[in-house]
């Protein structure tokens, strides 16, 4: 049986919109900066210029409630 699940979030980051872009806006570095959350991230699909169509696989962890 295979599950899946959607989850939405909503980050609050302190800062302007240029320092908040910068920070999500790479995921491949999400493990480095959140390394108990996020445990791998990688490429699947570069997308194009701009990032557009990129598509990035992200494997976590977390605590459900």
């Amino acid at each position: 049986m295979n599950n899946r699940y959607h989850f939405v979030t909503h980050w609050h980051i302190a800062g302007n919109r240029q320092i908040v872009y910068d920070i999500i806006s790479d995921p491949l570095q999400y493990p480095r900066w959140w390394p108990t959350v996020y445990l791998e991230a990688e490429e699947i699909a570069h997308g194009a210029e701009g990032g557009l169509g990129r598509l990035i696989r992200l494997r976590t962890k977390g605590w459900l409630p």
